[in-house]
């Protein structure tokens, strides 16, 4: 029989302290280009976001067309390094490198 163990669980390594951003949407979209160094990000916010990836600058809009990240949840996506993220809404977005 497989092994049926936990899933959707991913466990990366936190990069070395302060390496990351922090946005401040402050109710617009903002973007900032992600570092090249890394493959993983974890954000975590204190209020509900939008947020988008994409290779241009992207800007994020408070509809489906955007994912939506929920306040107080952490969340490890991988992205393609050099890429941006934009957010949208009223919350701090912190955004620290996994390796």
């Amino acid at each position: 029989m497989p092994n049926k163990g936990a899933k959707g669980t991913y466990h990366k390594q936190p990069a070395a302290v302060g390496e990351g951003v922090q946005l401040t949407p402050a109710g617009s979209s903002v973007n900032t280009q992600l570092s090249t160094d890394y493959n993983f990000i974890h954000i975590h916010t204190d209020a509900d976001i939008h947020i988008a990836f994409g290779a241009a600058a992207p800007t994020a809009v408070a509809d489906h067309t955007c994912l939506w990240i929920k306040a107080n949840t952490p969340y490890i996506f991988p992205y393609d390094p050099g890429h941006y993220i934009a957010a949208i809404g009223t919350a701090t977005v912190n955004i620290h490198y996994m390796v």
